[in-house]
């Protein structure tokens, strides 16, 4: 299974049964691998295809950096394999190849594990688990933020929301409510990651932002 994010919707090519599926709405629509006939070896002045092109440059990841999910008692380590690999897409974001999320199956459930919305994903029941990036040797934690869209773009909550936000967040609450000055009141509902005027039923987008200067943007 390969997943990507492409215009706020997730995806899943499914390599076993050659779809590409919304994980959203579960639609479906077929996937091919051709041989792409334009591009031949030239150095080995033969005439066999490449079959793939080239990656992007691979930045290589930090080795001091580790992930761990958050169980009901506390944070535990992922394996080894499982962290690299979320740390490869974490120091790779955007590059070819590369998606925004690790798939993962741990028996019968599958897990989507975001490194850019800290949160690990239960596919079947959608619940979700904080997840966090330290450092082993000192122990230090990614520490994060939360930003809503407007029609330019994303915006940062001040400081005081965005922190009540994160609290409820670790407490795994569904929804945080606050007001505005001009008494307009929202509710942040984090099991679906909206913002939404509780006078108009008007939504927004909202998300959790690792505070990383390569990864905090308003793109």
């Amino acid at each position: 299974i390969y997943s990507f994010i492409f215009s706020g919707k997730t995806y899943e090519i499914r390599l076993n049964e050659m779809q590409q599926y919304n994980v959203k709405t579960d639609f479906a629509r077929k996937v091919r691998r051709i041989v792409n006939n334009n591009d031949t070896d030239s150095n080995k002045g033969n005439k066999k295809k490449k079959l793939f092109k080239k990656k992007a440059i691979k930045i290589k990841s930090n080795t001091n950096m580790i992930w761990q999910w958050q169980d009901d008692d506390g944070f535990k380590n992922y394996a080894q394999d499982i962290s690299d690999e979320i740390e490869d897409i974490y120091n790779n974001k955007g590059q070819n190849g590369y998606g925004n999320v690790v798939v993962k199956k741990f028996g019968t459930q599958t897990y989507e594990i975001q490194p850019f919305q800290m949160q690990q994903l239960n596919k079947s029941t959608q619940w979700s688990r904080s997840i966090r990036r330290i450092n082993i040797n000192n122990q230090t934690q990614t520490t994060f933020k939360w930003q809503w869209k407007d029609n330019s773009g994303w915006k940062d909550y001040d400081i005081t929301t965005s922190k009540a936000i994160e609290q409820c967040y670790g407490d795994k609450k569904q929804v945080h409510q606050f007001t505005v000055v001009g008494n307009k009141s929202y509710e942040v509902r984090l099991n679906t990651l909206k913002q939404c005027n509780l006078s108009t039923n008007f939504e927004r987008d909202v998300r959790r932002v690792p505070l990383d200067s390569a990864n905090d943007n308003s793109k």
